[in-house]
């Protein structure tokens, strides 16, 4: 194997003579194979070979080096969580601390635990290690933790009886419980344990990290935990942080088996959230197809609009959920009048730049020019936020190139574009007919006017190659070449400044 010596192949294969002859003969046992990035006691201690490891002692080995790698193993490390008892007892015996650390911050007990090494963890506890001992890193995990992470309930319900704090929180954001893990990770057995040696079950968003149990196993899709949980009374609808339930949580995570389970539990498909977000805005929000179809099977309304008046339309097609407004859509029509604002979904997806989802609300009847409020269409939203591939697909669609946002100072297309910053795209509306000249209503200032402020050169140059005026006054009395210098626009000014000379 490439990179392996020929004393890490003696390891492998578990040949104490050949492994002796090469000692004998001078071998490099410092060296570092490419496979594992260990060297040879690394590899004795962690294949659980004595005989061979002792031999290296009487080499003078270091015993504490650390593999070259990112978790930085030492050899108690290794043989910690491999269950080698003997190798790990020698080591303490001769002077290794329980205690010592590898690059990820663990000890030799986080490494048995984690690997569920039953009897090095006695071994370890027998010897005085401190059972609460946190990870020096910033999850600051106990080995309770990580003996629930990684599913051992033998573990766990060990622990417990050597006075592990059930209720240590990790130091993460999230500060999480070994019961949370749990939840997270759909670890029934370890969470039994943990409620039978006192923990709460029943802790609600008052707890301190402000996360219901059923909540987290929502947003992890841990269905098992989720199902004995209620079986238990946990609330259904619990509110948690934002004010949302678990059918929230699980509609914005995809969780399906556990969406499943709470619908047929009876969740309310029409909870708000503190933003008045219903699960199937969420599910939307995410681009959940599936998910989304689920609550719709159960009545959940489209329609229902969040706190700044957005229905799971809107919010599809603002983030590119083709596969949701498909959804939708089945037994559901766009609402006439749009939202509040009276936008309707092509205005959100020409905005934000999915050429898909304007393109599949035309084939279906969204109109091209349809205006909002306050005048404003989807051309024009494409434009202010330089999508180009957007406009080209609206002006091929028979989209207006000179309309205007009628309340918002008669702000063109071009306008826009030329805000936006998007040379290639203004290119693109002179090529189509744009009025290279026009005015704002208010501030009577040209595309020229807006590119100059904000400092967009090339399509300074664009503009007037296609026969801006450079001379052309806003209500102030301002050139573009002002309006540059107003912003500190250096540039700018030096291009205008050239065109006078």
């Amino acid at each position: 194997m490439d990179g392996i010596t020929p004393l890490h192949s003696a390891v492998l294969v578990k040949d104490v003579d050949i492994f002796k002859i090469l000692l004998e003969n001078g071998a490099d046992f410092t060296a570092f194979c490419n496979f594992r990035n260990q060297t040879v006691i690394h590899s004795a201690a962690a294949a659980g070979n004595l005989e061979m490891f002792l031999t290296m002692v009487r080499y003078n080995a270091d015993m504490s080096v650390q593999t070259n790698n990112e978790k930085g193993d030492r050899p108690i490390h290794l043989a910690a969580s491999m269950g080698h008892v003997s190798i790990v007892e020698w080591l303490i015996e001769n002077g290794i601390s329980m205690e010592i650390t590898n690059k990820e911050g663990h000890t030799p007990l986080h490494r048995a635990a984690f690997r569920g090494k039953i009897r090095v963890v006695k071994l370890l506890l027998k010897k005085g290690a401190d059972v609460n001992i946190r990870t020096k890193n910033k999850e600051r995990n106990t080995a309770l933790h990580l003996s629930v992470i990684s599913g051992h309930a033998q573990l766990v319900k060990l622990f417990l009886q050597m006075g592990a704090e059930i209720d240590a929180e990790d130091g993460t954001d999230n500060k999480y419980t070994a019961m949370h893990y749990a939840a997270q990770r759909n670890e029934l057995l370890c969470l039994i344990e943990l409620q039978r040696s006192g923990g709460n079950i029943y802790m609600n968003a008052d707890s301190k990290n402000g996360e219901a149990l059923i909540i987290t196993a929502a947003k992890y899709d841990s269905v098992d935990v989720a199902e004995w949980l209620l079986d238990r009374g946990i609330h259904l609808d619990i509110r948690g942080k934002g004010g949302r339930t678990p059918l929230h949580y699980a509609a914005y995570n995809d969780s399906r088996m556990v969406t499943i389970l709470l619908l047929d539990r009876g969740a309310d498909v029409h909870s708000q959230d503190d933003e008045l977000r219903t699960p199937l805005f969420c599910a939307v929000l995410k681009r959940h197809a599936e998910t989304a179809g689920l609550l719709l099977y159960e009545r959940a309304d489209a329609y229902t609009e969040n706190i700044d008046h957005l229905n799971a339309f809107d919010c599809a097609a603002m983030v590119g959920g083709l596969r949701c407004l498909k959804v939708l859509l089945i037994g559901n029509t766009v609402k006439s009048g749009g939202n509040k604002y009276g936008d309707f979904p092509i205005h959100f997806a020409a905005a934000y730049g999915h050429l898909d989802v304007v393109d599949w609300l035309i084939d279906r009847g969204s109109a091209v020019d349809i205006r909002n409020n306050m005048g404003s269409t989807p051309l024009i939203n494409a434009s202010w936020g330089g999508h180009c591939n957007v406009a080209r697909m609206l002006l091929d669609r028979g989209a207006d190139v000179n309309a205007t946002v009628e309340k918002a100072d008669n702000r063109s297309v071009i306008h826009s574009a030329s805000f936006s910053g998007n040379a290639q795209l203004v290119e693109l509306l002179l090529e189509k007919g744009a009025t290279v000249n026009a005015r704002t209503s208010t501030n009577n200032r040209t595309p020229l006017h807006w590119a100059a402020q904000e400092g967009h050169l090339d399509i300074v140059r664009l503009l007037i190659k296609h026969g801006a005026d450079a001379t052309a006054q806003d209500i102030y009395g301002l050139t573009a070449e002002g309006v540059a210098f107003s912003k500190g626009r250096a540039e700018v000014v030096s291009f205008f400044s050239s065109l006078n000379q």
